[in-house]
């Protein structure tokens, strides 16, 4: 049997016996061929941040993401390494926040941006009412870039400093 996830070009095979099959007759390419023994054994790296966007009445919210990282030769001659490509950058920069810092009054990002957490631990409230902490090693795509908006806090006595990286539109 073969299953195929046309947006990455993966090929899903029940056993290697299938994949040459299709190898010899020229429906797949071999470099991306994969049977399921392998795919078990190879389990890919997974990469996980939290988005904040807004629906249709201005309300935002919370999703959770996960994007698989496939083998890729980043940094040739060396061996592979685990990598997505996920959103062309603007520019990016440092930001720190003052320990005594509240961004209480509900606001929207000014634009798309990408918020890689260093130091800190930072609570942010969407629109909706719900909740979440982030702290160092956490990743935030905020696209609630109109409506409600959300409100963020510092918490506890660090100042917090934050990889900040414009999207382009």
């Amino acid at each position: 049997m073969l299953t195929s996830n046309r947006r990455r070009n993966l090929y899903y095979c029940e056993s290697l016996e299938t994949t040459v099959e299709l190898w010899h007759l020229g429906h797949i390419e071999v470099d991306i061929a994969r049977t399921r023994y392998q795919l078990e054994r190879e389990a890919m790296q997974e990469a996980r941040y939290i988005r904040i966007y807004n629906d249709e009445f201005g309300e935002s919210h919370f999703d959770d993401l996960v994007v698989g990282l496939p083998p890729v030769d980043f940094a040739p001659p060396a061996p592979p390494l685990n990598f997505a490509r996920l959103f062309p950058a603007k520019d990016w920069g440092f930001l720190g926040v003052p320990a005594d810092w509240a961004g209480d009054v509900p606001h929207s990002s000014p634009r798309r941006q990408v918020f890689c957490f260093l130091a800190g631990e930072f609570e942010v409230t969407a629109s909706d009412g719900s909740r979440r902490s982030f702290q160092p090693g956490n990743v935030l795509l905020l696209e609630d870039t109109s409506g409600k908006g959300h409100s963020t806090r510092i918490l506890g006595p660090q100042q917090g400093l934050i990889v900040t990286i414009s999207l382009q539109d």
